[in-house]
């Protein structure tokens, strides 16, 4: 896999996510709390990409979390959601996103 700013593995991408996990942790706001969904769920991508793991094995092991990380990662990145699935996910948790914190931080 080439190298993409620095990242050519799902670890590199692991990596980042316990980066942008600790920032957030330190100094919750939007954009670490954005940074850190949207690599946690990219992370989960190549891992799937590179045959590391399977979709179905992420959805066993995370259940409603993996749904929520990607619906996260998603709704940040794009104004509109227009996917079928990714509609069905914001009427799931719109509510608990939009109304969260995190230690104290807005998120939705």
């Amino acid at each position: 896999m080439k190298s993409f700013f620095g990242f050519s593995t799902p670890r590199d991408m692991l990596e980042k996510a316990r980066r942008d996990y600790e920032l957030l942790d330190k100094s919750p706001s939007p954009s670490t709390i954005f940074n850190f969904y949207v690599t946690i769920y990219h992370g989960l991508e190549w891992a799937k990409v590179a045959g590391d793991i399977e979709e179905n094995d992420i959805e066993t092991h995370l259940g409603d979390s993996y749904k929520m990380i990607r619906y996260i990662a998603n709704k940040g990145k794009h104004l509109e959601l227009t996917h079928k699935k990714s509609k069905e996910l914001g009427e799931r948790f719109s509510d608990e996103v939009y109304s969260g914190t995190w230690n104290g931080a807005p998120w939705g």
